[in-house]
């Protein structure tokens, strides 16, 4: 099915050009790189990089979020993500380095109640615990195999809870959601609101504050996907937990996938090769020299950085629910 027909995003001027949090101090971080998705995703993902430019990316000085500006709008968004065939992620392995880790964390407690929203074909819920009752939001086609698992697909997309789902859940989890959210706010608001006093609300997303954004800004890799519209940090989830009332919080690095170190070399070092190649002066000359070497003349034609899943710039924030949300 093609995506839902829109009139596009309103062109982005001094005034209306502000954050989510109303804050109009942005700073401007340059040109979004031109999407690549469409070689490696689905046709509909390739549709939406043809309709929206890919905008510029800008950093909000108050709350610290990263946004694309223009994006592509909600509308559309919504139309990709109900249309996504299910066997756009499915794969049936648990490579997210972060859901690894909280398997591992949460597998040591028995009979926790969970929500997880982006859950997709329910690959991180299934390897938990059987004791655990399992809920999910999601909107592809997947959801079907949820309930084939024994998940409970609560909606579709992310809501504000109905009075019977508030302060419901032990533990709430979203992973690679965040940066698709247009009001990550609200967003934000919403998944509190599903946990209980005491329960947990986990968010794994990139990590606008990592080294490797400070190079290459817009041309960074995790802004390929012009369906990441909005940009996390260590600050920006920090400036949440306060606005969330967290009773605690915390946040840790991850890679995107698990790899090994000569991997992480290798993209840390490719990562730094198209930072300084876009620029000027002596990082230019030293680009020059780097050419000199086969592994880096073997970047040389490519237009823009290449994917570094294994570098640890994803992280996963921990809000602890210190009472309930209305």
């Amino acid at each position: 099915p093609a995506l839902t027909a829109t009139a596009g995003p309103e062109p982005v001027t001094e005034v209306n050009r502000r954050c989510v949090c109303g804050n109009a101090r942005l700073i401007d971080l340059g040109a979004c790189r031109e999407p690549g998705i469409g070689a490696r995703g689905t046709t509909l993902e390739g549709e939406l990089s043809v309709r929206f430019e890919a905008g510029r990316l800008y950093r909000c000085e108050q709350c610290y979020l990263g946004l694309r500006l223009p994006c592509p709008d909600p509308d559309a968004l919504e139309s990709l993500y109900r249309n996504l065939p299910a066997t756009r992620w499915q794969n049936g392995l648990l490579r997210g380095s972060a859901q690894q880790y909280l398997v591992k964390r949460l597998s040591q407690q028995q009979g926790l109640r969970i929500l997880d929203v982006g859950a997709f074909d329910g690959t991180f819920l299934s390897a938990l615990p059987d004791s655990f009752q399992k809920f999910a939001i999601e909107p592809s086609d997947a959801a079907v195999l949820l309930e084939e698992l024994g998940i409970r697909n609560l909606k579709s997309f992310l809501q504000a809870p109905t009075p019977e789902e508030a302060a419901s859940f032990d533990v709430v989890t979203m992973f690679d959601v965040f940066e698709h959210l247009s009001d990550p706010l609200q967003g934000m608001q919403n998944l509190m609101g599903y946990v209980r006093p005491g329960g947990t609300l986990f968010v794994g997303t990139g990590n606008l504050d990592h080294w490797s954004w400070r190079p290459n800004a817009g041309g960074h890799w995790y802004v390929d996907p012009i369906q990441h519209v909005v940009f996390g940090s260590r600050r920006h989830f920090a400036w949440q937990a306060v606005r969330l009332k967290a009773a605690r919080f915390s946040c840790q690095a991850f890679s995107h996938h698990r790899g090994s170190v000569r991997q992480q070399i290798s993209q840390a070092l490719t990562t730094l090769y198209f930072g300084m190649r876009n620029q000027s002066g002596w990082r230019r000359m030293a680009v020059r020299l780097m050419n000199s070497s086969a592994f880096f003349r073997s970047l040389s034609h490519k237009d823009a950085m290449p994917y570094a899943q294994q570098l640890h710039d994803h992280l996963l924030a921990e809000f602890v629910c210190g009472e309930a949300l209305r």
